[in-house]
C-alpha cells in the first residue's frame, strides 16, 4: 500500500457549512449568513451521508444587509430544516 494513500485514508476531509436563513421573507426568496446558527465543521463523510443528496439552488446575498446583490448559490439542507451553504474543504 502506498504511504500517500494510507495517510490520506487516515486524515479525514472536513467541511466546514455556513447556515443561511431568510431574513425577511419575501417573495424572492433571499437568504443571507444565520445569525443565529453557527458555522460547523463536519467529516467529509457525514457530509456526503446527510447533506449531498440534498442539493437547491438559492438566491444568497454576501451583503452586509442581507439583501443586496444575491447570487444564485448551491445550498444544501433537508426540506424544512436548516440550508447549509459550503464555507470550505479541508484535507
Amino acid at each position: 500500500m502506498n504511504t500517500q494513500t494510507a495517510q490520506v485514508t487516515t486524515q479525514e476531509k472536513t467541511v466546514t457549512l455556513q447556515p443561511i436563513a431568510m431574513v425577511i421573507p419575501t417573495k424572492q426568496g433571499i437568504y443571507a449568513s444565520s445569525r443565529i446558527e453557527q458555522k460547523k465543521t463536519i467529516p467529509y463523510r457525514e457530509f456526503l451521508t446527510n447533506f449531498a443528496d440534498n442539493p437547491r439552488s438559492i438566491l444568497v446575498s454576501f451583503a452586509t444587509d442581507g439583501k443586496s446583490n444575491p447570487q444564485l448559490t448551491t445550498a444544501y439542507g433537508k426540506g424544512l430544516d436548516c440550508w447549509y451553504i459550503i464555507d470550505e474543504v479541508r484535507q
